[in-house]
């Protein structure tokens, strides 16, 4: 595992929201990411394994702000919205020259 451990969220994979209502103005599932470094050792702070420690930001951060990302898109489109500003602005500094090159399809 590299020094940004990317916390999974839900048992190391990732968190998604989904609904069967429909939602003809955003998305109907999207998943959540957090890339997190490891816990420093050095920091005084009790010893705990990889997977406790991604359990713990699990339970304490990613699950919680997964429901309240889902409701504020149920709610205002909020993920959707977001998310076609941050593919714009990437396409915009990809034109720039000042970004990643194209992805593979």
């Amino acid at each position: 595992m590299s020094a940004a451990a990317q916390a999974g969220l839900a048992a190391g994979g990732s968190s998604s929201a989904s609904s069967s209502s429909s939602n003809s103005r955003g998305v109907s599932a999207f998943h959540l990411v957090l890339v997190l470094d490891r816990p420093d050792p050095t920091a005084g702070t009790p010893q705990l394994d990889i997977s406790a420690w991604c359990r713990l930001y699990h339970d304490a951060v990613a699950f919680k702000l997964t429901a309240a990302l889902w409701e504020e898109e149920r709610r205002d489109s909020y993920v959707s919205r977001e998310s076609a500003r941050l593919a714009a602005l990437k396409e915009t500094a990809r034109d720039r020259g000042e970004c990643c090159p194209p992805a593979h399809a």
